[in-house]
């Protein structure tokens, strides 16, 4: 092992893309990397929404060795466009992998899914070890959604090529409870299950009364019950938000001050083509904001 061990973490996007993944991926990076570790980063220049982002195919931010590489870029309305994406990103990952450089340690987030398959694939044919910090459960999240069969052919060679991945990794760091039965219901030994769940800067995210929030003014929900809800709209939403319609209905018996409103960035295209199924209700879009 060299004086300084070699860190490679693998996933689509990365700063500057706002994207979730890509924000806990590069404070952890720069983390390890202020603590001495070489890090490198491989990662897609496409953006999380649409797009190809302007930025280097190489380059050292904040102490990270930042390897980008091109592909397709249709973006997330169009689930054949999608998958162009991903098969572009994952066979390029797979092709680095192996007849690149060797590191200390590779780690696999889970953006897009399968990605853990190329690092198991890597390891039968070149013996790199890796681990797998995983951020989503594919296809375990297609199945929920009615995307796929889980009993179905397509489904089941997903299932089996995921959980052979889950298995050959050294380790496998899960979100929290719910995820880690799932990880060790693949057959994954409880001695490489490490649940780390997602955090926040203090700095960045913190407290605040509604008279200080001025979103409270700008949306127009000031004395109103908010439930609130963070994270990608797309089709786990989208059957969360008829059932939510549901639940404030029957929540307006004990409270008529309970409406629903939908304050989104963007919402996935079937969510939009589907939008009777949420309700009635008001709703805005704001910009993305990180």
């Amino acid at each position: 092992m060299s004086a300084r061990p070699s860190l490679l973490f693998v996933n689509q996007h990365y700063a500057p893309d706002l994207a979730s993944t890509a924000q806990h991926l590069t404070d952890l990076a720069e983390h390890l990397a202020a603590d001495g570790f070489e890090v490198h980063v491989l990662c897609s220049r496409d953006h999380y929404l649409s797009g190809e982002m302007d930025v280097p195919a190489e380059e050292t931010r904040n102490g990270v060795h930042v390897h980008r590489v091109r592909t397709t870029a249709f973006g997330r309305d169009g689930t054949l466009g999608r998958l162009a994406d991903y098969a572009s990103y994952f066979l390029q990952v797979l092709g680095r992998l192996l007849t690149g450089r060797r590191y200390d340690a590779v780690v696999s987030l889970t953006t897009p899914p399968l990605l853990p398959v190329a690092m198991a694939v890597a390891r039968l044919l070149r013996g790199q070890s890796y681990g797998i910090w995983s951020m989503d459960l594919h296809p375990e999240a297609e199945t929920a959604v009615g995307m796929i069969d889980g009993e179905g052919p397509l489904g089941r060679l997903l299932y089996a090529l995921t959980d052979w991945s889950y298995r050959r990794a050294a380790f496998t760091v899960d979100l929290g409870p719910h995820m880690k039965e799932r990880i060790r219901a693949k057959g994954v030994l409880d001695e490489r299950l490490h649940t780390i769940p997602v955090w926040n800067k203090k700095e960045e995210v913190f407290p605040i009364s509604d008279d200080e929030n001025p979103l409270v003014e700008e949306v127009g929900i000031h004395d109103k019950f908010v439930v609130m809800y963070s994270g990608n709209a797309g089709l786990g939403v989208l059957k969360k938000g008829r059932n939510a319609g549901d639940t404030a209905s029957s929540m307006k018996f004990t409270s008529p001050n309970i409406e629903k409103y939908w304050l989104c960035l963007r919402l996935a295209s079937p969510l939009r083509n589907s939008s009777p199924g949420l309700g009635t209700g008001s709703a805005a879009s704001r910009r993305e904001s990180p």
